[in-house]
């Protein structure tokens, strides 16, 4: 098991000194959030501020950026930290790729396999000096040149993995990625009857073995009395409501849309609900019956 925690994603002052502390402290990796904020800067700033911890993106959003654009933010990571980086991408749901990015909307789970596939492609072009050639439903590669193609890494490839939650890209994850991300409101039973079995139907589709595969969970905030507590943090219900608060990952409660169109409300009270009794715990990592069942929690 591998323990990571995030780092400042609103000061790049800060994003270096805290990868730093994190790297002193024992932790095995930092990750960054696409949030409200750009993903990759401030893994920049960790990149150069430490040595031996592994970087990655929690998520980086795909859909709206080109997978050149996306090769590219990720291959500069890659060769400035020596190999210590994880791309981690994510979809985002219809409402914020339509409405927010004003990009168009697909079934995801073929573009993400196509995704993926054409990051690896690119990222071979420049590694090997092969032909650049790629052709998709949804993208399409066939110029490189040698003016536009970075420097050779001489290090391993990239890891990919996805943020998933239905059994589509969890098959997925399995299939074409090195890891899968689960959704900060999996609960165990979620994980074990349907992440797990579908992750295995795509691993054993590709013929790949699970060692080389790695799950992301996320445990939230630590507690130092290792004390449940079933306030999830403000900023996680907040997002959720803004994404329309629809996942199988926990059946929770979901939310409505107020008469002001910024502001969303749960349909039922946040605290005590029965169904959030089921979610992680806010404990230390190491007393998390979730994490058990995770390569690489998160705190």
């Amino acid at each position: 098991m591998k323990v990571e925690t995030g780092i400042p994603m609103d000061n790049w002052h800060e994003a270096g000194p805290a990868a730093a502390a994190a790297e002193a402290g024992g932790f095995d990796g930092v990750l960054s959030f696409e949030i409200a904020n750009d993903p990759f800067i401030p893994l920049a700033f960790a990149a150069v501020a430490t040595k031996r911890i592994q970087l990655g993106t929690s998520i980086a959003v795909c859909f709206p950026r080109s997978p050149m654009i996306m090769a590219t933010s990720a291959w500069d990571l890659h060769l400035q930290s020596q190999g210590r980086f994880t791309l981690g991408l994510g979809t985002q749901v219809k409402g914020h790729n339509v409405r927010r990015f004003s990009v168009p909307w697909s079934p995801p789970q073929p573009r993400l396999r196509e995704y993926v596939q054409s990051l690896r492609t690119i990222w071979r072009c420049w590694e090997t000096g092969e032909k650049l050639d790629f052709q998709g439903e949804h993208y399409a590669f066939s110029l490189m040149t040698p003016e536009f193609s970075p420097p050779k890494s001489e290090l391993g490839p990239i890891p990919i993995s996805i943020a998933a939650v239905g059994p589509a890209l969890l098959r997925l994850a399995g299939e074409v990625c090195d890891g899968v991300r689960l959704h900060v409101f999996a609960t165990r039973k979620y994980v074990e009857e349907m992440a797990l079995p579908e992750i295995q139907s795509g691993l054993k589709k590709a013929g790949r073995d699970r060692s080389n595969f790695e799950v992301w969970s996320k445990s939230g905030k630590l507690s130092a009395t290792g004390s449940r507590s079933t306030v999830l943090p403000a900023a996680t219900i907040r997002y959720w409501h803004y994404t329309g608060g629809k996942t199988s990952a926990s059946n929770s409660t979901r939310c409505q849309r107020t008469g002001n169109g910024n502001r969303w409300r749960p349909r039922c009270p946040m605290r005590c609900s029965k169904n959030l009794q089921s979610l992680p715990p806010t404990i230390t990592w190491f007393q998390n019956s979730l994490n058990a069942l995770a390569d690489r929690p998160t705190v």
